[in-house]
């Protein structure tokens, strides 16, 4: 069963007609929202929809954003920790996933979308130098979810999923550059903080198992390839 109409929840498609795992894949995405009635949209639904399939493994989507120094006490955060809270003291079984900053199509606004559309369109745009950023692609986040849930491991825990390694903005941006073919217009201010490295342990043996390799500028290369080019690359 799936929840949710979004960049994870068509990504996560195929577990639409499973009646045993149900992918919960729907509320709050704008990580700057700060509006406690769409806070508790997503309450209401998370605990209308856990209520009504007790029997099925629960799959929840938390976030990465605790271990960012300037985000980690925002209302955002606190919000998800708190599903989180409800997941684990209201399911019989269950996996919380927190996820890293996706490189993926999306219609709300994200970081690697609002980069990518800046350059495209010759926009100017402040970027902090000391800012880095955890991302990962899309299609890895499915492929690390389903080997779990398939295999049926880590039940009963919250597990991050994200890169091994960080990445600053200002890197960031100069792959998208190489891939797009034109330079961005940025301001470079001496701000920022660099994000908290996320623990990956629980999950090394499964990305190595699905030969997801981390190592250098290719994987981001590669990920922003394939929102700009798609299936055709």
């Amino acid at each position: 069963m799936l929840i949710g109409n979004g960049m994870m929840a068509r990504q996560f498609a195929k577990y639409q007609y499973n009646n045993d795992i149900l992918i919960f894949a729907s509320g709050v995405s704008n990580s700057k929202e700060t509006r406690d009635s769409e806070f508790e949209r997503e309450l209401n639904l998370l605990q209308r929809t856990i209520a009504h399939n007790s029997e099925k493994h629960f799959v929840y989507f938390g976030t990465s954003s605790m271990y960012d120094p300037m985000a980690k006490h925002s209302p955002y955060v606190l919000h998800k920790l708190d599903m989180e809270r409800y997941v684990v003291e209201n399911c019989k079984s269950y996996n919380i996933f927190r996820i890293s900053q996706v490189i993926g199509r999306a219609n709300n606004p994200t970081l690697v979308n609002f980069i990518i559309e800046n350059i495209i369109n010759d926009r100017e745009f402040d970027v902090w130098e000391r800012a880095t950023r955890n991302l990962i692609a899309l299609n890895d986040v499915f492929l690390i979810v389903n080997y779990i849930l398939v295999n049926k491991l880590l039940s009963h825990k919250i597990i991050n999923i994200a890169n091994k390694e960080n990445i600053s903005i200002i890197n960031f941006i100069r792959i998208v550059e190489q891939v797009i073919g034109k330079k961005a217009k940025i301001r470079v201010s001496h701000k920022g903080y660099p994000f908290d490295k996320i623990d990956i342990a629980e999950i090394n043996s499964v990305v190595k198992e699905l030969h997801i390799h981390f190592d250098d500028d290719s994987y981001y290369f590669n990920a922003v390839k394939q929102i700009l080019f798609g299936d055709d690359i």
